[in-house]
């Protein structure tokens, strides 16, 4: 996967870019099977620190983006709302299969 980070307004931190490819490897290989490239942009304004991120695949793009008053509590916010929507996906897959099979056994059964 490929990952690419960019700073604005702020100096770019090699232990921020470890602690964020660390943690949405993590996601990644738990919920998704074959990820494309992250983006990751990290940004500040006023007092306040915020984190965009983008992720895609071969059939889908999830952006997030959250805002806190820490670098890393926005990072932690991202990957929480990112594994929000992941964890959808999954429960959508896993139920239009269930409905899949379920329907194939009734069909079986008819043809019995």
């Amino acid at each position: 996967m490929q990952y690419s980070f960019s700073f604005k307004h702020m100096e770019v931190s090699p232990y921020l870019e470890k602690y964020a490819r660390k943690k949405i490897e993590q996601k990644m290989d738990k919920f998704l099977s074959n990820p494309r490239e992250a983006k990751i942009s990290f940004y500040t304004s006023k007092k306040e620190f915020g984190c965009h991120l983008y992720v895609g695949g071969d059939s889908y793009d999830y952006f997030v983006s959250a805002s806190s008053p820490d670098m890393y509590t926005a990072v932690g916010s991202v990957l929480a709302k990112l594994e929000s929507q992941l964890r959808r996906r999954k429960d959508k897959f896993k139920v239009s299969r269930q409905r899949g099979n379920k329907a194939r056994k009734e069909v079986e059964s008819l043809r019995a």
